[in-house]
């Protein structure tokens, strides 16, 4: 049975149950986080829902992306090197664009249940004009991978997906590690804290967002993005301190905020996953001190292995520095249907 599928707001995927098909992967997924989304992203963003009767079967989250996309790693020409006039407009399609992209199903649901949204968002992006149709990261271990295959899309390998997994205490997590990378562990929090660098954990709610933004544009500029705007960071961050549950790390010196880590909050199936969203740095307050990984792994860690946490994901990008510090790295691949 093909069932109906229907394009749905975010408020009324919301009641029509939508947040019951999470899994404990699908922070990005969350109906509070797709409110910012459509605040951000207006009415390029779009939530279709598949019925069969009475029951909400699937469900997936497609991004209209052209060249004034602000999901710019979520682009197919950024994503596989290729000109922007032959790969651009696109749907992007599965969730959110940095990393574990997939379609939401029901309980007891196997991945053929997603076959007529993949036959639905290949067939707008054709009518749209679109040159293609995208999954740009979907887990290689991912049931769904055998239906976009059997869809028409094609795979094209991206950089690997990383969780880190959190246990009951941090000593239990450091003897995980290799004795080089135990001793490397204790060696750089010393010297953060000898550098005067304080952490602590707190909702987004309670923080300067003006300061974060400035330093989340200071990281984007440093890894490349010299488009990067304060005005857009600000208007993000005051979105997500509209939406879901926001925790942030934070490293202060003197009271002045030298680096932060903003991580959204998942809680579903007994289940509670933190997953890194924004982050940025000070970069003459950090200095040489070994900041990063202090405010992005290590304090969270900590605080997460406190309150039952089950894992942090920790996303794409820097993976061996990521896996040599007890993350997981799933392979992904990007799923593409052209449409000519």
């Amino acid at each position: 049975m093909r069932g109906t599928v229907e394009r749905l707001t975010v408020e009324q995927a919301a009641r029509a149950g939508w947040d019951g098909l999470l899994g404990p992967g699908d922070g990005f997924q969350q109906t509070s986080w797709l409110r910012v989304q459509e605040r951000m992203l207006g009415d390029r963003l779009h939530l279709t829902c598949l019925w069969q009767g009475q029951d909400l079967v699937a469900a997936m989250v497609s991004v209209e992306t052209d060249v004034g996309s602000p999901w710019t790693m979520a682009r197919p020409d950024v994503l596989l090197d290729l000109p922007a006039e032959v790969s651009l407009p696109a749907l992007t399609c599965g969730g959110r664009h940095l990393g574990n992209t997939r379609i939401l199903l029901a309980p007891g649901r196997d991945a053929s249940a997603a076959a007529p949204l993949l036959l639905e968002c290949a067939d707008r992006a054709a009518a749209q004009g679109g040159r293609c149709a995208f999954f740009p990261h979907v887990r290689d271990d991912d049931p769904l991978t055998g239906e976009l295959a059997a869809a028409g899309f094609e795979p094209a390998g991206v950089d690997p997906y990383c969780v880190f997994p959190v246990g009951t205490t941090f000593d239990g997590y450091l003897a995980g590690l290799s004795q080089q990378r135990r001793r490397g562990v204790r060696r750089d929090r010393r010297e953060v804290a000898e550098s005067g660098f304080e952490l602590q954990l707190r909702p987004l709610s309670e923080c300067d967002v003006e300061r974060l933004a400035e330093l989340d544009v200071a990281l984007l500029r440093k890894h490349g993005n010299h488009h990067a705007d304060r005005a857009h960071s600000l208007a993000v961050l005051e979105a997500l301190a509209d939406g879901p549950q926001v925790l942030v790390s934070l490293a202060t010196r003197g009271g002045v905020v030298a680096g932060f880590g903003a991580m959204v909050e998942l809680r579903v199936d007994g289940c509670t996953r933190w997953f890194g969203n924004r982050a940025g740095f000070d970069y003459d307050m950090k200095g040489e001190a070994p900041l990063y990984f202090e405010v992005l792994f290590y304090s969270p860690y900590e605080w997460a292995a406190q309150r039952g946490v089950e894992a942090i994901h920790v996303g794409m990008g820097s993976t061996d520095a990521k896996v040599s510090r007890g993350a997981v790295a799933y392979p992904q691949s990007c799923w593409v249907r052209w449409t000519a």
